[in-house]
């Protein structure tokens, strides 16, 4: 993949879909994040708002620790959920 296909920045990235025929010749690790944005998995529903704040960012990976947790999206959380409400608790 050349450089200008890549973007350094996922949140801006305007391509983030590839044709199936380009997709198929990739190795994971030329289509993951190097380093994905990550919340802890104890943060509240307000702590997520908040790191949502910025709209170029969809997605967080809720970690404990090093140990996955749960992908959560800017569009799973709820309009009616608490602020002190896990976070997890939306998650996939």
């Amino acid at each position: 993949m050349s450089a200008d296909e890549r973007s350094t920045d996922a949140a801006t990235c305007d391509a983030a879909q590839l044709p199936v025929t380009r997709a198929v010749r990739q190795q994971v690790r030329e289509a993951m994040l190097a380093s994905p944005k990550t919340l802890p998995a104890g943060a509240t529903v307000a702590d997520a708002r908040a790191f949502f704040a910025n709209p170029k960012v969809v997605s967080a990976v809720l970690v404990e620790g090093t140990a996955f947790a749960g992908l959560l999206d800017r569009v799973d959380l709820p309009e009616a959920a608490p602020p002190s409400a896990p976070a997890v608790s939306f998650a996939r």
